[in-house]
């Protein structure tokens, strides 16, 4: 949409003394200089865009970046205060523009908004939720889906918790009447405002932000987590905590004990990433390969059987994974069963090549164990809201 946003651009932390040094500014042709932030690796600037108040469909802007010589070799990440609009690849990047692009990253503010929207039982965030879980190829098409920060929780905002224990924002301490921080929260409460010791809605919290874990580490793209998630830090409601430096804004380490269940779901959905490089691919392929099936691909509670263009609450994902292109020492396939509705439901598994069998490596519910085997084409029931990984 037409204004002025605030852009900022992140650097590697060998050039965090760029501070008032002019060899390190980067221009935008039309519009001014990114200015350093004194004594951080962090640049930004205000770029005007014209145009109509319709986002849809996104225009190039009519500014250059232009790198200088001196940032040659960095790898650099930008986002802007409106993370949903603001895209790099509608930015001209010069002669050396292919380059150039393909070394930037940015945060993925529509990733934030469709995974949030989809956790709390958005059927009408499922279409859109399948691009953005391929590395949005629609947004970086032009580069790659490493170019896609992945995200659902930010320093800005809620933490993960606070996402699934609070439908409002509550920064009353922050002296402004509740006015500062966003209203778009698209959070819910699971059914109580704040704490709670209601055992289901306790279940049901620590259900959604697995699920959210599960989802962020299984998306193609670069994944991005705010520390203290992982062991289901609060800001007891408050969005907007730059001036709390006290208990509100701080990490309670102690809850690590009480949550480390999920800190291991967390490092076991982190190694399942980095043992398969499938996920990780940075191109948008999800053609057939070597394996005889798509590399990547979405179904319904019955396999294959899927419309990604209709509202769905339930689907099913598969990577397949050929050792030969991937250096690995077989094919391995992995599928992850989602229920995003209120109610259980029945998920029949993929069929497999002969010599493989399914068996479950991560649940955000109770109810299935680890290392518990399954037949291709068996089915296994879902609770509500939950998800099962499994692994052949």
């Amino acid at each position: 949409p037409s204004g002025t946003y605030q852009l900022y651009l992140y650097l590697p932390d060998k050039y965090a003394s760029i501070a008032d040094n002019p060899a390190y500014a980067v221009r935008f042709a039309n519009s001014g200089v990114w200015e350093a932030s004194t004594g951080m690796n962090k640049l930004n600037a205000s770029v005007v865009v014209s145009g109509g108040s319709t986002p849809e469909p996104p225009q190039p802007h009519d500014d250059a970046i232009q790198l200088p010589a001196t940032l040659n070799k960095a790898n650099v990440t930008s986002y802007s205060d409106n993370m949903t609009w603001y895209n790099t690849d509608y930015f001209d990047f010069g002669p050396d523009d292919a380059a150039n692009l393909d070394r930037w990253a940015e945060w993925n503010g529509r990733y934030r908004d469709c995974l949030r929207g989809f956790l709390k039982s958005g059927a009408e965030d499922g279409p859109e939720l399948v691009l953005r879980m391929q590395g949005s190829p629609d947004l970086y098409g032009r580069r790659g889906s490493d170019a896609s920060v992945n995200f659902i929780t930010c320093h800005d905002g809620f933490t993960l918790y606070d996402l699934v224990s609070y439908n409002e924002k509550h920064n009353e301490m922050n002296g402004e009447d509740n006015r500062d921080g966003t209203n778009d929260n698209r959070s819910w409460n699971c059914g109580v405002e704040g704490p709670t010791d209601d055992p289901e809605i306790l279940h049901l919290r620590k259900r959604q932000a697995k699920n959210a874990f599960a989802l962020l580490l299984l998306s193609r793209g670069v994944p991005m987590l705010l520390a203290g998630d992982e062991f289901l830090n609060t800001q007891f409601g408050n969005n907007n905590v730059y001036c709390q430096d006290n208990e509100v804004g701080w990490l309670d380490w102690d809850l690590m004990k009480d949550n480390e269940d999920t800190f291991e779901f967390v490092k076991k959905m982190i190694a399942l990433r980095k043992a398969h490089p499938v996920i990780r691919r940075n191109d948008f392929f999800v053609g057939e390969n070597s394996t005889g099936y798509p590399e990547m691909s979405f179904h319904g509670t019955i396999p294959w059987d899927f419309q990604p263009d209709q509202p769905f609450l339930c689907f099913g994902l598969l990577y397949a994974e050929p050792a030969k292109e991937y250096g690995l020492k077989k094919d391995s396939f992995i599928y992850c069963a989602v229920n995003a509705f209120w109610e259980e439901k029945e998920f029949f598994l993929p069929e497999l090549p002969g010599g493989h069998t399914w068996r479950i490596v991560a649940c955000t519910s109770d109810e299935h164990g680890e290392s518990e085997g399954r037949k291709p084409g068996s089915s296994l029931h879902l609770q509500s809201r939950s998800l099962v990984v499994l692994e052949a």
